[in-house]
Formats: C-alpha cells, structure tokens, sequence
C-alpha cells in the first residue's frame, strides 16, 4: 500500500509538470505565431515571455503544494494524473498573460479577430469544465480551487485591459485590485495558518464578481 501510495504522488507531480510544460509551450506558440503573421514589434516578446513563464510557474509550484487535492470528490480517491476537467481550468488561468497582451496589442494591430477567438475559448472552458466533471464524476478537490482563481484571474486581465484604454478610472482600478489583493492575502494566510481552505463561494462573493463582469 505504502508503494502504490508512493507511485501514484510520484505520477502526479510527473503529470502537473509536463500538463504545466505542455500549456507554456501552446501560449508560447501561439503568442509567437501572432508576432509573425502580424510583424508585431519583436520587443514586446520579451515582456510576453517573463510574464507567461512567471504565471506558469507560480501555478506550477502552487498545484505541486496542493498535490494532495487531486483526489475526486466525496469519494476521496486521488488521481495519479490531471484529469480533463482541470486541465482546460488550468488552461484558462495560464491563458490571462496572451489575452492580456492580445488586448495591449490590438490598439496598434488587427488583432479583434484573433482577439475574440482566442478570449471565446478561454471562457468557453469555464463552461466545459464543470460540464466535463460532472458528467464523468471528475469533480476534483483542486478543481475547486482553481474554478475560483480562474474567475478572479480573468477580473484581473479584464481590469488590466480597461485601464489601459481608459474605459475604467483609475479609483475604480485599484478598488479592484485591492478587494482581489485582500481576498488572495487572507486565503494565503488562512492556508498557511491551518494547512487548508475551503474554497466555497459565498451569494456576496458571487454577487460581487456577476454585478464587475455586467459593468464591464
């Protein structure tokens, strides 16, 4: 029991790894396909890079703490890989850094089109994913977490974007960023303060993210 309990943590480090490689590789790609079909500025891929490896590799190092929640709920039985579900969650959260810069970069290029695409299927996984994990039994004790980081990811990007074409001002900007900031230093804390959270969203949590998406 103790080898097969060894086995199955070692095959689910191997898989965040490569599923996290995988996903930097696909944005990476993607994002230097944009450079060259458009003749985008070479300069800007630099900044694209640090800010995608760094998103990649902070959620890499958080799924690799919270390895212990890749088990299916309520039977507890834990995953030796990372499942359908969580995969297309994973994407959309690694995908915020490309359609930040997509957005940054449609102001000088005809970038709508690719644009669109491209936040349409970002967005289309949060729809897929809960499909998927509850039509085959996948729901996940990390896909919890990640459903919840993925929204505000995506308030983040979204904020980010208005802010530099000035749709939003900037008051409302950083009251944003600090409600978001507040909430991901107390769940930090509490994480570090009692080993886990319980990442259940409150009818005000929900209200909170529904009534900035309707603004937006």
């Amino acid at each position: 029991l103790q080898y097969v309990n060894m086995e199955r943590r070692r095959n689910i480090v191997l898989s965040i790894v490569f599923s996290m490689l995988g996903l930097l590789v696909f944005h990476v790609s993607f994002f230097f396909s944009v450079v060259y079909r458009y003749q985008v500025d070479i300069s800007i891929v630099g900044q694209f890079l640090k800010a995608s490896v760094g998103v990649h590799l902070a959620l890499l190092v958080f799924l690799l703490a919270m390895r212990r929640k890749f088990y299916i709920i309520p039977s507890t039985y834990r995953l030796m890989h990372v499942n359908t579900a969580n995969l297309l969650t994973m994407y959309r959260l690694t995908s915020t850094p490309t359609i930040l810069f997509l957005l940054i970069l449609n102001n000088s290029y005809p970038l709508v089109v690719t644009l669109l695409v491209f936040t349409s299927a970002a967005f289309l996984t949060d729809l897929l994913d809960g499909l998927i994990s509850r039509k085959t039994g996948q729901t996940t004790g990390i896909g919890q977490y990640l459903d919840s980081m993925s929204d505000y990811a995506m308030l983040i990007v979204i904020s980010v974007g208005f802010a530099y074409y000035g749709l939003i001002s900037q008051w409302f900007f950083a009251l944003v960023l600090l409600r978001l900031l507040a909430q991901f230093s107390a769940q930090g804390f509490l994480l570090l303060y009692q080993g886990h959270v319980r990442p259940i969203a409150s009818p005000l949590g929900k209200a909170s993210v529904f009534v900035t998406m309707t603004l937006y």
